[in-house]
């Protein structure tokens, strides 16, 4: 495999939470994630690097094999792990095709119809701007008050799917301003000032987003509560709430399993405890490289 393509293939697939090792023609192991490198029997991915993966090694694990789309590596996957594998698949492109359909959607009935409206109004205008000038103005004036709703439409879609303020100024700054704009009382506790991986901000943005807004649409809740904590090895947030409970991982594409699919692909941990009667509680832990060490607010 080329340097070209061997860079970002293998930084993806360290994210991946299934078991990978990658090895050349010659059975040299060229490759492993942390969980491949478990399943040989190695603590660290860099002691099976180098290492020669024996026939007998690899009968003594079920690989679903595949050939690498150029070079002579092949990647070892885990048969054990096949079926969730495959359905976080089926749930990642579900998902995404149902966010495309929701833009098409916002698209067509919020700026699309503004903007149709601000076109319609103009040429009214320019017909009768010369013999009903005070029509013409009016027409003017509603056109700016639509194209107005279409420009603020148009954010709202934004920070829907990329929050500019996230890439500006960091998960802290953004979960603070979602939080703000909510209907429902937030109290944020030692939120992160400094920067981590863009991944793992989006990640984590969209968690406390989804957690905060299933609050104000499901929960009947009075408060809610997000917290992070960091320590030298991995960032923690819990999105909390006082509301009926009774959440739950549906196995669907969208929502709570979502959200579980996304921290898992950090290789991180989720989890959703929500008794009935007592408000639910979403915590999700991520390791952290050695370089994300940004201090908390």
């Amino acid at each position: 495999m080329s340097a070209a393509h061997k860079v970002p293939f293998t930084s993806l697939l360290k994210s991946v939470p299934q078991a990978i090792c990658l090895v050349d023609g010659d059975s040299v192991v060229r490759f492993a994630n942390s969980q491949g490198a478990a399943a040989l029997g190695f603590g660290d991915p860099g002691e099976v690097i180098g290492q020669v993966l024996s026939p007998e090694t690899r009968s003594a694990h079920t690989w679903l094999v595949a050939h690498a789309a150029v070079g002579p590596d092949w990647a070892f996957l885990a048969a054990s792990d096949r079926g969730a594998l495959h359905a976080a698949q089926r749930r990642v492109i579900e998902a995404g095709d149902e966010a495309r359909r929701q833009v098409s959607h916002d698209l067509h009935d919020g700026a699309q119809q503004d903007l149709v409206t601000v076109v319609i109004n103009l040429q009214l205008a320019l017909q009768k701007w010369e013999a009903a000038p005070e029509e013409a103005r009016a027409l003017v004036s509603s056109a700016m008050d639509h194209a107005k709703l279409s420009v603020q439409g148009l954010r709202q879609l934004v920070d829907g799917i990329h929050p500019p303020i996230l890439t500006a100024r960091g998960l802290g700054a953004a979960v603070e301003a979602f939080a703000g704009r909510l209907p429902l009382p937030v109290r944020l506790r030692e939120l992160p000032s400094g920067r981590f991986d863009s991944g793992l901000e989006v990640a984590l943005y969209f968690l406390v987003a989804e957690a905060l807004t299933n609050s104000v649409k499901h929960a009947s809740a009075s408060l809610a509560t997000v917290r992070f904590e960091q320590t030298p090895e991995q960032l923690v947030v819990e999105v909390g709430d006082d509301g009926v409970g009774g959440a739950e991982l549906s196995g669907e594409a969208h929502g709570l399993t979502g959200l579980a699919d996304r921290i898992g692909a950090l290789d991180g941990k989720f989890t959703v405890t929500s008794e009935v009667g007592t408000g639910t509680l979403v915590r999700a832990s991520v390791p952290l490289p050695k370089q994300d060490q940004p201090t908390l607010m």
